[in-house]
């Protein structure tokens, strides 16, 4: 299997425990990879809360996060936009205990909650094969928004008592 396909039958499934991830989130990684010692990783993030931001204040939001760790080591780049979601292209300079990292993600806002997709290579620069592969799957992706508020639930449940 080439480095750049992105089929997911070499790609292993793990959650991240609560401790280190507070959203649910699927970790791909590669066979024989673990998710503390990869070489190209895919995430995909669930928050469970609407976001009240547009989709650029979102990805603000969750980059910030690594952000503090390391100030100014990322540089990113926004690819497309519309509405409901965001394309973006990072690449992280080494730092602390973080090594160099090129990515290419997207935030999608759904109504309940909103997601981050993430795929990341341990890699000064991603391959231009690799790049476009990535930023047409994450462009494709939709999400069904099955979730619903816990208002919602409760209100049809009463309405379905009465």
């Amino acid at each position: 299997m080439a480095d750049s396909d992105c089929r997911f039958p070499a790609w292993p499934s793990n959650n991240l425990p609560p401790i280190l991830d507070p959203n649910d989130t699927i970790v791909l990684v590669r066979n024989g990879d673990t998710i503390h010692d990869w070489r190209e990783i895919v995430q995909i993030a669930d928050t469970t809360t609407p976001s009240k931001l547009s989709p650029e204040e979102t990805l603000n939001k969750w980059m910030a996060l690594t952000e503090k760790k390391c100030p100014g080591a990322m540089e990113r780049k926004v690819i497309s936009k519309d509405e409901t979601s965001v394309l973006f292209q990072v690449h992280t300079n080494p730092c602390r205990s973080m090594p160099e990292e090129a990515e290419i993600g997207r935030v999608i806002l759904g109504k309940y909650s909103w997601y981050v997709l993430e795929y990341r290579a341990r890699v000064h620069e991603l391959a231009p094969d690799t790049r476009a592969q990535w930023i047409k799957t994450f462009s494709d992706a939709t999400f069904d928004s099955v979730t619903s508020s816990f208002e919602e639930q409760k209100q049809a449940q009463l309405e379905h008592i009465a």
